[in-house]
């Protein structure tokens, strides 16, 4: 299907699939692809299916293609997870001896399971679904955050968690997982929610969890990052517009400072209209230059890259905890430098598209022009951006952890 494509109304067998008709625009139109499970409709002779498409201009197209059952999916997911972890599935049997390693890996093995069957699921659908893709995302985003937290509450002072593994919570991680697998339309809030349970509970399925929950508390500012961390994919998915809304008048006013300073005849303003569909109020930021015009919606603000460096750095902070940020008082001032130089790095990208856009409208004209900026908006190179921007951020981080850091307390003279 092709960019204004909505899926209307599926009918198979002169029977209408209701449910079509019942989903947002964001699970049944471009670039969103719509599973049909039809094997118990299917009748011994000819079967028919007819598809009505809402187009509003240029040509339509279809690709139909084959996908896998869920229950297909689930057994491989399982026999991929039994193959990658049978060291650590040891250590759920208190019995047998394992090594120090395998003892701390163990309670990754569930949540891992996890993100396997998800992300088996994700690309048997052949397509982007959208309450999906970011609950796999999530997904990920609390695995490692809850692994990192674990690392350091397992390296407290009082010693280690105790290994208390529970038949339990066990099920219960699993049940989470096959419950979200197959449930692929329920709403993603809830999704999101029994992930993360499972996530959590598959650790707990190893450690002791009252254990667990009472070092947290101690552990107030570590806990925070990690939250940080395994919340930075929602922060996108559900705030991109809202966060858009309130930053384009700003963008627009650096943008148009920008160009000034380089002695560029560049406007830059914001403009709105209406999504009648989904009631929305969409805000853009407009560029136009006498030879190049650029637009910049939501999707393409760059807040996706931003919350992806909002990530590594929490992922940098929890890595180093021990052993350099817990020293680190006031360690909060490095997300309230970091989310103004990120924001500023998007701005740089934006108007390095629109000079790159300006540069090809001189040499080969504005359509060519205009197709290879929109192209740069959807390839990596924003990424490219953003990964040298945080190379560049991240040793200053640990430089001025280092000179804030507070000394370790001297055991000899406090033994005097």
């Amino acid at each position: 299907m092709h960019p204004d494509d909505c899926l209307e109304l599926v009918t198979f067998n002169q029977e209408d699939i209701v449910e079509t008709s019942l989903l947002p625009r964001k699970q049944r139109c471009w670039p969103y692809s719509y599973p049909l499970t039809l094997p118990e409709d299917l009748r011994n002779q000819d079967n028919q299916i007819s598809l009505t498409i809402r187009n509003t201009g240029g040509a339509y197209g279809l690709a139909v293609i084959p996908i896998y059952s869920q229950q297909a999916v689930t057994v491989l997911a399982l026999g991929i997870w039994l193959l990658i972890s049978p060291a650590a599935m040891a250590c759920l049997k208190p019995r047998h001896a394992v090594t120090a390693w395998c003892v701390k890996t163990a309670p990754g093995v569930l949540p891992l399971f996890g993100l396997i069957l998800l992300l088996l699921t994700q690309l048997n659908a052949t397509g982007k679904m959208m309450p999906w893709e970011l609950t796999t995302t999530f997904l990920l985003t609390s695995t490692v955050s809850l692994l990192l937290l674990l690392n350091i509450l397992d390296n407290h002072a009082d010693g280690s968690i105790r290994r208390k593994p529970s038949l339990i919570w066990m099920m219960i991680s699993a049940g989470c997982f096959l419950h979200a697998a197959n449930h692929l339309f329920v709403p993603a809030p809830v999704s999101q929610v029994v992930t993360l349970l499972g996530a959590l509970a598959g650790i707990w399925s190893v450690v002791d969890n009252r254990q667990f929950c009472a070092r947290t508390k101690k552990n107030g500012t570590a806990v925070a990052i990690a939250v940080t961390a395994m919340l930075s994919p929602l922060i996108y998915g559900y705030w991109n517009y809202e966060l858009w809304r309130e930053l384009a008048t700003a963008t627009a006013a650096v943008i148009r400072g920008g160009f000034a300073l380089l002695q560029m005849p560049v406007n830059s303003y914001v403009m709105e209209a209406s999504e009648t569909q989904e009631l929305l109020r969409l805000h853009f930021v407009q560029m136009v230059s006498p030879d190049f015009s650029l637009r910049v919606a939501s999707p393409c603000s760059g807040f996706e890259g931003m919350c992806f460096i909002l990530f590594l750095l929490s992922v940098f902070l929890l890595l180093d905890w021990q052993t350099l940020f817990s020293r680190v008082r006031h360690i909060w001032l490095v997300f309230v430098i970091a989310i103004p130089y990120v924001w500023l790095l998007n701005i740089v990208r934006i108007m390095l598209i629109f000079c790159y856009g300006a540069f090809l409208s001189r040499t080969q004209g504005r359509s060519i022009a205009a197709t290879e900026a929109v192209d740069l908006f959807h390839s990596h190179v924003g990424w490219i951006i953003y990964l040298i921007g945080f190379v560049m951020f991240l040793p200053l981080v640990y430089r001025w952890a280092k000179i804030k850091q507070e000394p370790k307390p001297d055991c000899e003279s406090a033994s005097r």
